[in-house]
């Protein structure tokens, strides 16, 4: 079953994406789709992509997520297309772990291939020494607003090769979270 992901996040947008419900079926939260207006463009408060995705990553693992070659699936996971930011307005990433165990780190270069390669400098919500600016988000089971979200009407540019790794890790024990990004494609 699909959904339709308004990029404007209210409902007067002109740029439209239909991506697949998360894999276990809950809805996205109102929180996450609908605390941001944009217009559709490139410029500075436009944005003309969405990605949204659902993953597990193991206790001392880590998710890397290249902002410059993201796979939309259909229903089935199967790739349907590659999404390249070039600069990112907006990030959300919910810690759906059931349970009071562990916690998703966001952001740092620890799981990237290099510091180099993090999302990371002053027009991101992390510093330019990447490997030590993680995020810490308390599973869902301790705060239901395990919520982290980061919004910039201008977007953190996106570098390929140098800049464009964000890094999700799990803490303790495996951690389960839904993310939503926003921008603006290459």
């Amino acid at each position: 079953m699909a959904t339709t992901v308004i990029a404007k996040e209210t409902n007067s947008s002109t740029a439209t994406r239909t991506v697949p419900m998360p894999s276990n079926g809950r809805p996205w939260s109102p929180r996450i789709e609908q605390d941001a207006t944009w217009a559709n463009g490139t410029g500075a408060g436009q944005v003309d992509e969405v990605w949204m995705g659902e993953g597990t990553v193991a206790a001392g693992a880590f998710v890397n997520l290249d902002l410059k070659a993201l796979a939309q699936v259909d229903d089935d996971s199967v790739a349907i297309r590659t999404i390249d930011f070039a600069s990112i307005k907006k990030i959300t990433v919910k810690n759906i772990t059931a349970g009071a165990t562990g916690y998703l780190t966001i952001g740092g270069g620890t799981g990237a291939a290099s510091a180099a390669d993090a999302w990371a400098g002053a027009d991101t919500p992390f510093l330019t020494d990447a490997t030590i600016n993680a995020l810490q988000t308390p599973n869902s089971a301790t705060n239901d607003r395990a919520v982290f979200k980061w919004t910039s009407q201008t977007g953190g540019t996106v570098t390929n090769t140098s800049k464009d790794i964000l890094c999700l890790g799990g803490v303790t024990a495996t951690q389960t979270y839904q993310i939503h990004i926003t921008g603006v494609s290459s």
